[in-house]
């Protein structure tokens, strides 16, 4: 949210559409899956580029929590993101 302008993402998408778009199937026939995030210019792109990755179709492509930590850690110590 802080990246999206404190607006939620896919606040036009029910939850369902969101579920079923993530885990690959369109919610209904006559619409397409939901879209991928966008972010606000002022969004650094190392947190895009995260994000992106967290919502990889792969999950062995996903980051795992801990990694989560540790690279979010060094955004925040480098000043990478702040």
């Amino acid at each position: 949210e802080v990246f999206h302008l404190c607006d939620l993402p896919y606040r036009l998408h029910s939850d369902d559409e969101i579920f079923k778009s993530v885990c690959g199937t369109p919610a209904t026939t006559t619409t397409s899956s939901v879209p991928r995030l966008d972010f606000a210019e002022q969004c650094p792109s190392k947190i895009t580029d995260l994000v992106m990755q967290c919502c990889s179709v792969a999950s062995a492509s996903r980051p795992v929590f801990p990694d989560l930590v540790i690279t979010i850690s060094q955004f925040l110590t480098n000043g990478d993101c702040v």
